[in-house]
């Protein structure tokens, strides 16, 4: 195993027992050795996330997607709009990241909750008979959000 790999699996280690500083320091050492590694750039932006830094974690995941158009990094960076209120912002990142995944019931209720509070309930419905399909309970969740 590289050390790059180390510090990346270490860091992912301290996110999920919520040590996300020591998280970030592990996945900055990663970058120091592997400045070409799209995981690395998208585990610290998640976890740039979990203490509340969105600007830094936006500015990871747009990284991780520039070294790797196809990484998951769109779902990520998607959410962290999402979080932050930037709803129309987060369209596009839902729409690449179904675009790798479109089976993926996570991408697809994303960019539906991304339209319907964007103000776009049409398409917002397109997602959501989309979203039937591929799991139906995440759908009446969708669904209820919608009525409420």
């Amino acid at each position: 195993m590289s050390k790059e790999k180390k510090y990346l699996d270490l860091g992912l280690d301290y996110i999920d027992s919520g040590k996300y500083e020591k998280a970030i320091k592990s996945f900055k050492k990663a970058i120091e050795i592997d400045p070409d590694d799209a995981e690395t750039y998208n585990a610290l932006g998640l976890a740039y996330g979990k203490t509340g830094m969105t600007e830094k974690a936006v500015q990871s995941f747009k990284k991780a997607i520039e070294i790797d158009p196809d990484t998951w990094a769109h779902f990520n960076l998607g959410v962290a709009y999402f979080n932050s209120g930037k709803f129309q912002e987060a369209v596009e990142p839902y729409k690449q990241a179904v675009r790798i995944d479109p089976d993926d019931p996570m991408a697809n209720y994303g960019l539906g909750g991304a339209f319907f509070l964007s103000k776009d309930t049409g398409s917002a419905l397109k997602q959501y008979e989309i979203l039937k399909s591929l799991d139906s309970e995440l759908a009446d969740k969708f669904l209820s959000l919608m009525e409420q």
